[in-house]
């Protein structure tokens, strides 16, 4: 990332959205809209004082709500370029006409709260459509737990705690007590694979993958922690090297991979009894073992469920701007998945 913000014939624009695209392959017309940063890019040095100095505290959505970020901020740690802005929709200037701490404090008098969007046009020869996923999100209360189990997270979640930057410094810990589990489960296709209209009927591709490693990462941040079970209906490790990983976490790691989907969770204080050293708020993962074709309860301190991925919220207005076609999942289509599985129908245009 910072080879690409500093290259010379690279020009990287945040903050923006494509308007529209016009012309033909080799002479596109793109106008792209830049949002106000409310900080001049230019005299901005990333020194951090605007956010230090902001009183505004809300939920940081890098660090999936787990932590909190200030009005003024950086989006992510190792953000390029790693420049200031405001968030308008919480800064007490934008929203009552007072503060202004950010701008009196600024050692470069960057803070320009009169910005306006601009609008610029790029001429291209091509085009390459690369807008990522996102995390689907499941249903509140459903079978998984989420929004009624505290201990019950997502794998971003997840990853967020292992980080070093994250909201707990690379450590495991509980959200209801702040605690290190000592048992922790993992459960694989949460929301995919799935028919109805509780998922979606895909395979997202890496989500075994991120959950093995995950699994050994946390055993290395946490020695506390003393049975890692993988719950998953078959592992589907994509890649020449990642059957090798997960042989090296089930043999050396101590992982404990179980076939089986799971189907409810519940508190274990629901008729299964705890010992003395057990965690209070902890789980009970109902799953069914199809190695041994019967239902079977798994104990868990803390949950962490491998969403489904989705294609970008408005990717479909996106992929009309581009005279694109896309799939019933919103992801855009490839001319064809093994002779040209980077071009669409449209020349010119890449994915």
């Amino acid at each position: 990332m910072m080879d690409v913000g500093r290259h010379p014939r690279i020009r990287l624009m945040t903050l923006s959205e494509v308007v529209s695209v016009a012309g033909k392959p080799g002479s596109f017309s793109v106008k792209v809209k830049c949002l106000p940063r409310f900080i001049d890019e230019k005299l901005c040095t990333g020194c951090g004082t605007c956010g230090e100095k902001c009183p505004v505290k809300v939920p940081a959505e890098f660090d999936m709500g787990i932590g909190v970020r200030k009005a003024a901020f950086v989006p992510f740690p190792q953000a390029v370029p790693f420049k200031y802005l405001i968030d308008s929709k919480n800064c007490t200037f934008f929203l009552k006409g007072r503060c202004r701490l950010c701008e009196k404090f600024c050692p470069t008098k960057a803070v320009r709260f009169e910005q306006q969007p601009v609008e610029t046009t790029i001429d291209a020869a091509s085009i390459v459509v690369a807008t990522g996923f996102s995390p689907y999100m499941l249903a509140a209360k459903g079978p998984y737990g989420i929004g009624v189990h505290k201990n019950v997270v997502t794998a971003l979640e997840f990853e967020r705690m292992l980080s070093a930057s994250g909201p707990t410094k690379g450590h495991v810990l509980r959200p209801s007590d702040s605690k290190p589990p000592k048992r922790l489960v993992f459960i694989q296709c949460a929301g995919s694979r799935e028919t109805g209209k509780g998922g979606k009927p895909y395979c997202s591709g890496f989500c075994c993958t991120y959950a093995i490693k995950d699994s050994i990462l946390a055993r290395e941040h946490e020695p506390s922690i003393e049975s890692v079970s993988v719950l998953h209906m078959d592992l589907r490790t994509y890649g020449k090297g990642f059957e090798d990983f997960y042989r090296r976490a089930r043999d050396k790691s101590g992982i404990e991979f179980l076939r089986g989907r799971a189907a409810k969770i519940e508190t274990a204080d629901t008729g299964v009894r705890k010992t003395d050293d057990s965690l209070s708020d902890s789980l009970i993962v109902h799953v069914e073992d199809t190695r041994e074709c019967r239902s079977k309860p798994v104990p868990a301190d803390m949950v962490v469920l491998a969403n489904a991925m989705r294609s970008q919220p408005g990717i479909e207005t996106l992929a009309q701007k581009l005279s694109v076609s896309y799939d019933r999942h919103g992801f855009i289509n490839e001319a064809h998945p093994k002779l040209r599985p980077v071009e669409t129908n449209t020349a010119g245009i890449f994915v």
